[in-house]
């Protein structure tokens, strides 16, 4: 099927990167980056539709989050099949206490050491 004119304007038609970023974490963090190396994609008639969307994004993730390396001296056995293990962070050096999500869990056995790393 041939493509229509309208078809051939929307293909030739300049893209728009719409940015949405929190200046306070930018302030706080200014070399940190997205990780991204190109921006998502996305597909959207107007910049003001883009820009809600992307707004909506933001407040389900960008809030500011930190990982946290974390030893333990013993064997700890976590029983995955009730889901991704929370725990609670206390670290007095580091002025953390909150409760993170697991992001990689490790054994040791040989050792009987555990090595986490938490998110949150």
């Amino acid at each position: 099927m041939p493509a229509l004119p309208a078809d051939i304007i929307a293909a030739k038609r300049e893209a728009i990167i719409v940015i949405v970023s929190d200046p306070a974490i930018q302030a706080r963090y200014p070399n940190a980056g997205d990780g991204q190396k190109a921006p998502a994609t996305g597909y959207f008639e107007n910049e003001a539709d883009a820009n809600a969307s992307l707004t909506v994004r933001a407040s389900l993730m960008g809030v500011e989050r930190s990982r946290y390396g974390v030893r333990v001296d013993d064997l700890v056995e976590v029983d995955l099949s009730a889901g991704v293990p929370c725990w609670r962070l206390m670290d007095g050096e580091l002025g953390v206490d909150r409760v993170c999500l697991t992001a990689r869990y490790e054994s040791d056995w040989e050792n009987e050491t555990t090595a986490m790393e938490l998110w949150g």
